[in-house]
């Protein structure tokens, strides 16, 4: 009679089988373990997301009025600024122009008094790059934005009593630069009456 243990072959096994499946079980446990960490990173993300969505929209709407709002307090003061932006091209020029005379008086091309008279009667719109006074003759040389200005800045320099034979020769356009605005130049030759410049 042949005698089977089919208790050993089904619920015991040896102990090399019981580490195995242990090992096996372990595995599976580590891997559920690793597919819940790397799977759980990206769901938070996604659940943190979805909760900060509608706040990042939100703000979005407010900072659009905002851009909005700006945008229209810009348009309403653009004929503002562009005023400021004039008023300061004047100034600059202005101020320009008065260093230049100043540094032309402290090198004594031209006396004081002979500045301070053309200073007082230069149209706004015309400015001047140079002055020489060579023995009794006096150049003036410069820009100036319209020609009629620079035919009134001729008129007032003959009406000084200082100044003899005033001539023009030439008003010569100058083609617009950066500023976009064509000018015109211009050369004034004078003869200095000493005796009219003293009684100024």
């Amino acid at each position: 009679m042949i005698k089977i243990n089919i208790l050993k072959d089904f619920s015991g096994g040896s102990s090399e089988d019981l580490i195995q499946i242990e090992e096996q079980e372990n595995i599976k446990i580590n891997l559920v373990k690793r597919i819940l960490v790397v799977g759980l990173g990206p769901m938070a993300l996604f659940g943190h997301e979805l909760y900060r969505i509608p706040i990042l929209e939100e703000q979005l709407k407010v900072l659009e009025a905002d851009l909005a709002q700006d945008r229209a307090f810009n348009q309403k003061r653009a004929p503002i600024r562009a005023e400021i932006e004039k008023w300061k091209k004047d100034q600059s020029r202005l101020d320009k122009q008065i260093e230049f005379l100043r540094r032309i008086e402290q090198e004594r091309h031209v006396s004081r008094d002979i500045i301070l008279q053309i200073q007082k009667i230069i149209p706004d719109q015309v400015w001047i790059k140079s002055i020489t006074a060579e023995t009794k003759m006096l150049s003036i040389e410069g820009e100036g934005v319209d020609q009629a200005d620079i035919l009134e800045f001729n008129r007032r320099l003959e009406n000084l009593s200082f100044l003899r034979d005033v001539t023009l020769p030439a008003v010569n356009p100058i083609p617009a630069g950066s500023s976009g605005v064509p000018t015109y130049s211009y050369e004034f030759k004078a003869e200095i009456d000493s005796v009219g410049a003293k009684d100024k």
